[in-house]
């Protein structure tokens, strides 16, 4: 598949300098938290998670090395889903905050 590139606004370029320039930005993945709903099973919401995905082009946009926007093919998304039923919300938000911290990939390797 040919890339189709898209230009970077104004904003997504100072970020992309900022992380050009900056060893450790402070820059992470996007994270969600999603309170299924009784009897849902990990599978079925990994399987909605990747239908989004899929119909929803724009999830797909990618950045290669130069910060070029560009949209990649579809591929299922490597979901990982964290239970914490039964746990305290100090437990949640000291996970929560240690996973959505994690560096972003910065560009779609093939």
């Amino acid at each position: 598949m040919e890339r189709k590139y898209y230009e970077m606004s104004e904003i997504q370029r100072n970020i992309w300098d900022m992380i050009c320039s900056c060893p450790d930005p402070a820059i992470a993945n996007i994270g969600g938290v999603v309170k299924m709903p009784e009897g849902m099973t990990d599978e079925k919401a990994k399987e909605i998670s990747n239908r989004i995905q899929q119909k929803n082009a724009t999830l797909r946009l990618r950045l290669d090395e130069q910060g070029r926007f560009y949209l990649a093919a579809y591929e299922p998304l490597q979901t990982q889903i964290l239970d914490f039923r039964g746990e305290s919300r100090e437990a949640f938000d000291t996970a929560a905050s240690q996973w959505f911290q994690k560096p972003l990939t910065l560009y779609h390797a093939q």
